[in-house]
């Protein structure tokens, strides 16, 4: 992290750490109705400080009732485990208009996909997205060594790519804008404070 030195300057260490482990499950109980579930179990610390409160399990469960064989639905709940705010609902719609596009029309993470090439074994499709970002974190304060925790805030919309191939090997790339930014601290509120727009880039790749 650098700073933020404004309007005031919160005691924040230079890092903050997340490791965890992340389970999703998509079962299908009929050719109608299905599931979307997911946890996230791990600790959330500048692991100078871990405590109870570092150890958080981030939780998704969503209902999808298919409407057509191009067409489902999606209603359920996710448990995003911070301080600020714990719970976002789930809703929208999946669409395959043709199979070269796949549209998930859902909220908090849509994200528009379109087929682009094929490179031998491996299929490479381009996106738009957006989510709602940050995390939550247990910190150690310079100023009075207290245990302190804080939320980091905000929303992304982005463009990248995506490429699978059929070892099962996945990879993206992408660059956003980030906006409505915020720190939200537990121990000082009056520490809270809203950050400038900023822009991500990011990049993954797994088995």
């Amino acid at each position: 992290l650098d700073g933020p030195s404004y309007p005031v300057r919160i005691d924040l260490p230079g890092a903050l750490y997340s490791a965890y482990l992340d389970f999703t499950w998509s079962p299908w109980f009929t050719p109608q109705l299905g599931a979307e579930l997911g946890v996230k179990l791990g600790v959330f610390s500048d692991f100078t400080t871990v405590t109870s409160d570092s150890v958080r399990f981030p939780t998704l469960a969503a209902g999808v009732v298919r409407l057509t064989p191009t067409t489902s639905a999606k209603l359920g709940v996710a448990y995003i485990d911070r301080n600020d705010i714990k719970l976002l609902p789930v809703a929208g719609i999946v669409w395959d208009p043709s199979p070269q596009k796949h549209w998930e029309i859902v909220f908090p993470y849509p994200k528009l996909a379109c087929y682009a090439t094929t490179t031998g074994n491996t299929q490479v499709w381009w996106y738009i997205g957006a989510e709602y970002g940050g995390g939550a974190w247990t910190y150690n304060r310079v100023d009075n060594g207290a245990s302190d925790q804080v939320d980091i805030n905000d929303l992304r919309v982005f463009i990248g790519v995506d490429w699978f191939n059929l070892n099962r090997w996945h990879g993206f790339a992408e660059i956003g804008y980030v906006f409505n930014r915020e720190i939200v601290d537990v121990l000082r509120p009056e520490d809270s404070t809203d950050l400038e727009d900023t822009i991500m880039i990011r990049a993954g790749i797994h088995f």
